[in-house]
């Protein structure tokens, strides 16, 4: 008799979520009962307009901000009734994180860079460089090590941002709009990195507005007035 596969582990695990806000006397629901999971080794994107919910939903899923009410279990962490001084550490060690903008420090080269999170993290010198230079080689940067950022092109500014999220090995990587900043040639060169990496087992979620950037995932799931509009495989 074959035992079925056990379903993989859920990473992300959001059940019932809700974010409101209070502006004066109006209260402001940007999220309304949102539940959804993402296993270990999915390519997810959160797809919608602006004012949909997608960005507080992903400032919340990366511990950036809490919900109002729900639940949010982050690698079987339950993050909704974690004390605020220990956010951080799940941040650092949990969540790589991918923005529009690059977010480099001018002064420090590539390997320097992509080193940051092993420094706060506490790694001696030698372990996160060591680290850094295996993931800048894996994002294509094995040439580039010693470059600052000014010497190189937006493509490769975002490919460094990348390799950064992913040196101390997350259990997931969160893209906010990680192609807005990049012509199409350079951003299908960046969604085939993520494409590569969700083959080498990385697990994405990805927040976009633009609807051929979200149908290069695996599944999107739609936002509309704060709630889920549709979940699809693709």
């Amino acid at each position: 008799m074959v035992t079925p596969a056990a379903d993989p582990p859920r990473i992300i695990n959001v059940k019932n979520m809700t974010k409101h806000f209070v502006m004066g006397d109006n209260v402001v629901k940007a999220l309304r009962g949102v539940t959804f999971h993402v296993n270990q080794g999915e390519y997810v994107a959160i797809m919608g307009q602006s004012g949909s919910g997608k960005s507080t939903l992903m400032n919340i899923i990366g511990c950036l901000d809490k919900a109002t009410d729900g639940i949010y279990e982050l690698d079987g962490i339950d993050v909704m009734h974690i004390p605020e001084n220990n956010l951080a550490q799940i941040r650092n060690t949990k969540i790589g994180f991918v923005f529009q903008s690059f977010n480099l420090l001018p002064m420090l080269n590539v390997l320097e860079n992509v080193a940051l999170p092993g420094m706060y993290a506490g790694l001696s010198k030698e372990q996160r460089f060591e680290n850094s230079e295996k993931v800048c080689i894996k994002v294509g940067l094995g040439g580039r090590l010693d470059h600052m950022p000014n010497q190189l092109s937006g493509g490769q500014m975002q490919r460094v941002a990348i390799a950064r999220a992913l040196s101390l090995r997350p259990s997931i990587l969160l893209a906010d709009e990680p192609t807005g900043n990049l012509d199409t040639t350079t951003q299908n060169e960046i969604l085939d990195l993520f494409n590569d990496l969700y083959a080498d087992g990385a697990t994405i979620l990805m927040v976009t507005h633009e609807l051929d950037v979200a149908e290069r995932a695996r599944r999107m799931i739609s936002f509309k007035d704060g709630r889920q509009s549709s979940d699809i495989d693709l």
